[in-house]
């Protein structure tokens, strides 16, 4: 394992030759107003120093590295410099002095020059968004807003293009910005395997949001699998079924209007054996494996997460369904008390009519709970 590294941010982008790349099983961008906020707040309460956190990296091939921890500040970072750039550039086409090298800078954030390759590749969903959004800043672009990542990264830059373009912000200290971000301390570990990185994700805790139910149980079931004493080439491939299962939530989590932590209450409902008097999903998954035998620990880990990810599939088709009785049962709004029932019940494949009888039993007993406030409806958040 390599040892932890501390330099400049812009060290990162030094070596022209490597780019990053989020792969599908991390999750999509979700940083917000409120996080871009305060990075803002840090960058004008600075007094000559900033710390952009540390960040960690599983080499994919000679070229590239994956980033496993450390991708909402990386990615934040790149949009930072192209509001930053685009700015800049629209104040010196109107005849404004610019002290910095905006050519530079968007060769080391961007694309290489020698190659034109990006520097950062987000999610393959977000991707061509990103590109056209950020990366290239085409006006009209034609890619659509289909998920809640792409809707961040939009307001993520509005945000930005915003603060830099507010009248008392000066080019000079757009660019002392600029020059703050790209000399801020960081540190990095670049690990060689999945083995690995799972284990050090599983450790470490420091993320620029408070990590949800989802990330705690992903971090804990990687703990579990480095800890099944099984031959490393096994571990890997347990990690890699893992990572496959992620990567189909993370991809319909995006989609999805209920939040993940709802989704994952859901599923664990369904699935407990106790139904709306489950324990909170960590505790209770926690508890639960103490029970299991050792040898049964991983299978068990691979088949729950599976289940989350057909979980997360069918939210997503439910939300779509035109069928009136489930559209009827959707404007209750009160899914919290369907959803569980009905994930339990897809489990045993039932027919079109079994579906249709659930169907108008949810909306009969959401609709009478409504009316009497029986206590049978909640909101898991």
């Amino acid at each position: 394992m390599n040892t932890t590294k501390s330099e400049k941010f812009a060290s990162l982008f030094q070596n022209v030759e490597h780019a990053f790349e989020i792969p599908s099983y991390q999750r999509a961008y979700s940083w917000g107003e409120t996080e871009i906020t305060q990075f803002l707040t840090d960058l004008t309460d600075s007094t000559g120093s900033y710390y952009l956190g540390h960040y960690l990296f599983e080499r994919k091939d000679e070229s590239t590295l994956f980033v496993i921890d450390g991708q909402q500040r990386l990615t934040t970072c790149i949009i930072f410099f192209s509001s930053l750039v685009a700015e800049l550039e629209r104040r010196a086409a109107k005849g404004e002095a610019v002290k910095w090298d905006l050519m530079q800078i968007r060769d080391t954030y961007m694309k290489a020059p020698h190659n034109s390759r990006q520097r950062l590749q987000t999610v393959d969903n977000d991707n061509n968004f990103f590109v056209d959004e950020i990366v290239e800043r085409t006006d009209c672009h034609t890619q659509e807003i289909d998920t809640k990542s792409k809707e961040r990264i939009r307001k993520a830059r509005l945000q930005f293009d915003k603060a830099f373009s507010a009248p008392e912000r000066s080019s000079d200290e757009l660019v002392k910005w600029g020059t703050l971000v790209a000399e801020a301390s960081t540190t990095h570990l670049i690990v060689n395997n999945k083995v690995e990185a799972a284990q050090i994700f599983a450790f470490q805790n420091d993320r620029g949001k408070r990590l949800s139910d989802l990330e705690l149980l992903k971090s804990y079931f990687m703990l579990q699998l480095l800890l099944s004493n099984a031959h490393s080439i096994q571990i890997n491939s347990d990690i890699q079924y893992v990572e496959r299962e992620f990567s189909k939530i993370y991809t319909k989590m995006v989609q999805v209007k209920s939040s993940e932590d709802n989704v994952l209450t859901y599923y664990w409902r369904a699935i407990s054996g106790k139904g709306y008097d489950s324990p909170k999903v960590v505790a209770g998954v926690k508890e639960h494996l103490k029970k299991i035998d050792s040898p049964n620990k991983v299978g068990w880990i691979k088949d729950f997460v599976s289940g989350l990810a057909q979980a997360f599939a069918f939210v997503y088709s439910f939300e779509r369904n035109p069928y009136q009785y489930a559209e009827d049962l959707r404007n209750l709004n009160n899914m919290a008390l369907a959803y569980p029932i009905l994930l339990k019940a897809y489990r045993a494949r039932p027919s079109d009519r079994d579906i249709e009888c659930l169907l108008r039993f949810l909306e009969n007993i959401t609709f009478r709970s409504l009316l009497r406030g029986d206590g049978l409806i909640f909101n898991p958040d």
